[in-house]
């Protein structure tokens, strides 16, 4: 988000689109599974959460909806719409 933040012309807009966790899980408490336990040692730094792919090594990281906002206001982004689509 800070290299976003730094690239971005003034007055510049930035669209993200992400699966969000909210209404799946309560917490991020049931991500680490066994498939997150098998490949975390790998890493030397991971953050609430991060995770891999079913029975793979590849890292995605996971969003509650109020996590992105979050850090976009952090870095003094202005929230020009926010929707959530639940399907």
């Amino acid at each position: 988000m800070e290299e976003i933040a730094r690239v971005l012309s003034p007055k510049g807009q930035l669209f993200l689109s992400r699966a969000i966790l909210d209404g799946i899980f309560g917490s991020y408490e049931p991500i680490y599974d066994e498939n997150y336990h098998q490949f975390a040692p790998d890493y030397e730094t991971l953050a609430e959460g991060d995770n891999f792919w079913v029975g793979e090594p590849t890292y995605l990281h996971c969003f509650f909806e109020a996590d992105p906002k979050a850090e976009l206001d952090a870095l003094t982004f202005q929230i020009l719409d926010s929707s959530v689509k639940r399907e």
